[in-house]
């Protein structure tokens, strides 16, 4: 019946077009085929039409054709040659799309700013010229083109969401922050609005704006995704959530498997969670196994050497008789501490990098321990935190 339908369909134009070139005829007939989305027919007369006369119309009837049997490949090859100003709009999309599927990001952007200048409310062209220039870390260029578009319509969610985007990537976080309110505000929520948002005032320091958008990013998305679950991890320890924040980094831990950067810092953060609920064998085990991962870390060697002060001060609070199990003159967790706060000097003094605030404090805390050991054989009562 749709041959058929083809058919009649086909001697219709041909009657009316008699008197019409060769060439008109077999446009004619290639534009019906694709009004039925017969492109494998309309390809046959694109290409007859083409061999007649290489006109840009043929040139580009041809390449939308094949545009949209996805052979970008000689999509590009029929109009990258045809100057901008002598190509539809239609054209113009075909090849910067083409680019982005191939993902020949110069020759998009190149397209996509030709495209611009004379079609400036493209928001679809502008967003995907906007995400390749933030790809490319030009993200402050990516902001002016979206901002550009935003000062003519700032009601385009599309545009609005590119910005915000943008923004962040920019590091402008505050005006991301704002720009992503704006999105939420008009009932555009996202897992990646709600995550960004939290990360924005994270970068920020305010840890309970940050907490309340990742949480809300966590319970959006389905299935869970591990970044946003070890980021809201780390931020429950940091505000003293530290069962909800184990329970998350728990979660992260097995599905992040084994990308080590990512491994010491949910170790650091375990170790700071159980350290902050005085449960210091568990934070001792958590620093050696981030240490593990990154060897050249100063803080996880102090932080061990802290762990095993409070694990001997909590047995001494427990068992005043503590001391009496070891035979030694110092009792095991502290001879631990001192090897580790030896070791954690060394590797301080040997560091040829400039010293920040917090490790010369670290540094400073050291050298009061050993002098103290080296004194009394134990350290006084203060503990210093991690």
């Amino acid at each position: 019946m749709h041959r058929k339908r083809l058919l009649l369909l086909c001697m219709l134009t041909l009657l009316s077009l008699t008197y019409a070139t060769a060439q008109e005829t077999l446009i004619a007939l290639g534009d019906s085929c694709m009004e039925l989305y017969d492109t494998h027919a309309a390809l046959g007369y694109y290409q007859q039409a083409y061999k007649e006369d290489q006109t840009h119309e043929t040139r580009q009837k041809l390449a939308n054709c094949l545009y949209q049997r996805c052979d970008y490949r000689q999509c590009i090859t029929l109009l990258a040659d045809i100057p901008a100003d002598s190509m539809t709009h239609d054209a113009m999309r075909q090849l910067f799309f083409s680019y982005s599927y191939l993902k020949e990001n110069k020759q998009l952007l190149n397209s996509g700013l030709q495209l611009l200048q004379r079609f400036p409310m493209d928001a679809e062209v502008l967003a995907r010229l906007c995400t390749v220039l933030c790809d490319q870390d030009k993200a402050g260029d990516a902001v002016t083109f979206a901002r550009d578009y935003y000062h003519r319509d700032s009601t385009n969610l599309l545009i609005n969401r590119t910005l915000a985007n943008c923004l962040y990537l920019d590091r402008q976080f505050r005006p991301a922050a704002e720009q992503y309110q704006k999105l939420l505000a008009a009932g555009d929520t996202t897992f990646l609005a709600l995550y960004s948002m939290g990360m924005a005032y994270d970068y920020m320091n305010d840890k309970q704006q940050a907490y309340e958008y990742l949480l809300r990013a966590n319970n959006f998305s389905k299935p869970k995704k591990p970044g946003c679950l070890y980021r809201l991890g780390m931020i429950s320890v940091e505000l003293k959530h530290y069962e909800e924040g184990l329970d998350y980094l728990y979660n992260a831990y097995y599905m992040l498997q084994p990308d080590k950067t990512v491994m010491k810092l949910i170790h650091d953060y375990r170790a700071k969670a159980y350290y902050g609920m005085e449960k210091y064998e568990f934070a001792y085990g958590e620093w050696k196994k981030a240490r593990e991962c990154d060897g050249t870390s100063l803080s996880y060697l102090y932080n061990i050497a802290v762990c095993c002060v409070a694990m001997y001060e909590q047995a001494k609070t427990l068992n005043p008789d503590f001391d009496q199990r070891y035979d030694t003159a110092i009792p095991r967790p502290l001879q631990e501490a001192i090897d580790y706060f030896t070791m954690f000097l060394e590797m301080a003094e040997d560091n040829d990098q400039e010293q920040d605030d917090e490790t010369r404090q670290m540094i400073n805390e050291a050298h009061k321990y050993l002098e103290l050991y080296k004194t009394n054989n134990s350290p006084d009562n203060q503990q210093v935190k991690p």
